[in-house]
């Protein structure tokens, strides 16, 4: 095989490889428009989470005024309400979660539906 002839055989697959890489970008091309469309929902909700977060500090730097110097409790009643305001964002999520999952199942049952998939 002359070297004319294996550079036509490499040119005829670099032709091929490039209909194949240019379909597939055509096929593709949806996802990254997808993508883009989420980022967007992504960054929003991240905004609001930090919004969120900062309320729910300055929530609690309320209620520890009010607690430390209105109230006038006794000092075990002020460090229950404390602890519960504190420990409130480790534990809403797991009892949200565990709410859905029950609700989810006390739908089936009604439902009649046995085999529920369970994505939270």
């Amino acid at each position: 095989m002359s070297h004319t002839d294996q550079i036509a055989l490499v040119n005829a697959q670099n032709t091929t490889l490039q209909n194949i890489i240019d379909q597939n970008k055509e096929l593709l091309s949806t996802d990254n428009q997808k993508s883009i469309y989420q980022l967007a929902d992504s960054a929003n909700l991240d905004i609001i989470n930090k919004a969120l977060i900062f309320a729910y500090f300055a929530l609690l730097i309320v209620v520890a005024y009010i607690l430390v110097f209105v109230m006038q409790k006794n000092i075990y009643i002020k460090a229950a309400i404390m602890a519960l305001f504190i420990i409130y964002p480790f534990v809403i999520n797991w009892l949200v979660l565990t709410i859905l999952s029950y609700m989810g199942y006390m739908n089936a049952i009604i439902n009649g539906n046995v085999y529920v998939w369970s994505n939270y």
